[in-house]
């Protein structure tokens, strides 16, 4: 299912957003593994995902997307509010699936925490589920509409940590691997160096770096590495 064509929302999933490109730390195995069973219609009818910038949260609610085998709406709010909140979350609740990202943007602004309050209970009257990440601790999300936010903490509530240094390695690691490429644990270093905090980014650097080893046809070194970026400069 997508959003209403009226809308004009320009959303697309990430194809390699899925749950095998998704490097599971082990702080992170619990969540990950009630997020999977979540994506086949087991436990509760609304979970919670929260965590700081870079721990993947959009990674993790598009994979679910991919997993599903149902009608699935996903809503990324931080581009939807300044839209009407109505006509956004209008039969929202026909889909089997609805995902909802940034859902800490919606303190404040009324008008949203009503439409997402309607959203909600039509969603838990019709048997259907939602799936929402928040980048703060949703205690900590200041909620105008109190009946929201007792909504929000009765959902199923996971925290998904941010990768250690050495995480990030293996995971660069890993996706150069789903690319058909080999990298050092050096060069993850380099990649990590100039994007410290934000794995999309670090993953922007990687598929840098792939196309312009390849165009060279160099083996991907520290060296070539910083050749390769100092050039795109």
């Amino acid at each position: 299912m997508s959003l209403p064509e009226q809308l004009s929302l320009s959303i697309s999933l990430q194809d390699d957003a899925t749950f095998s490109n998704y490097w599971v730390s082990p702080s992170n195995q619990i969540p990950v593994k009630a997020l999977s069973l979540f994506c086949k219609g087991e436990g509760e009818q609304s979970l919670l995902l929260w965590g700081f910038g870079g721990c993947g949260l959009t990674h993790l609610l598009q994979a679910c997307l991919h997993k599903s085998c149902v009608p699935v709406a996903y809503l990324p709010l931080k581009d939807a509010l300044d839209l009407n909140p109505n006509e956004v979350c209008a039969n929202l609740e026909r889909a089997a699936l609805v995902c909802v990202d940034d859902v800490e943007t919606l303190a404040g602004n009324a008008q949203w925490e009503l439409a997402f309050f309607h959203l909600y209970n039509r969603l838990r009257d019709n048997g259907h589920r939602l799936l929402m990440a928040s980048h703060i601790n949703p205690s900590a999300i200041a909620l105008t509409l109190p009946d929201l936010q007792s909504r929000l903490l009765g959902s199923v509530i996971y925290r998904v940590d941010s990768l250690s240094q050495e995480e990030k390695i293996q995971a660069l690691q890993m996706r150069a691997k789903v690319r058909g490429i080999k990298i050092s644990a050096d060069v993850a270093r380099f990649i990590i160096k100039r994007a410290p905090t934000r794995m999309k980014k670090m993953l922007t650097i990687l598929e840098q770096l792939d196309n312009g080893s390849l165009r060279l046809q160099k083996k991907l070194s520290v060296r070539l590495a910083k050749q390769i970026l100092d050039e795109s400069a």
